[in-house]
């Protein structure tokens, strides 16, 4: 079995991951099942999905596909999913 992966995020970074059209589906069902938290959203997927995750969100940033307030908040998940830039 493949071990999850759980990342807690803002409710700006929610909101603007629910904005995004065309995530890929294993990215769309992680949205959509995130549990709710006291003071965000908390996200469960394999290593797998939030690499795909990643790729959907630099396509987001580079093509400015949100208004700029969200490009920041999607710029910052980008940097917690994957510190090391190797995408």
């Amino acid at each position: 079995m493949k071990e999850k992966i759980k990342l807690k995020v803002t409710e700006k970074q929610y909101d603007a991951l629910q904005e995004i059209r065309g995530l890929r589906n294993d990215g769309h069902m992680m949205v959509m099942t995130a549990k709710r938290l006291e003071n965000g959203w908390l996200l469960e997927g394999t290593e797998k999905t939030f690499d795909g995750l990643v790729t959907d969100l630099y396509d987001e940033v580079e093509f400015e596909m949100q208004p700029k307030s969200k490009l920041k908040h999607l710029r910052q998940l980008i940097a917690e999913i994957s510190p090391e830039g190797d995408f």
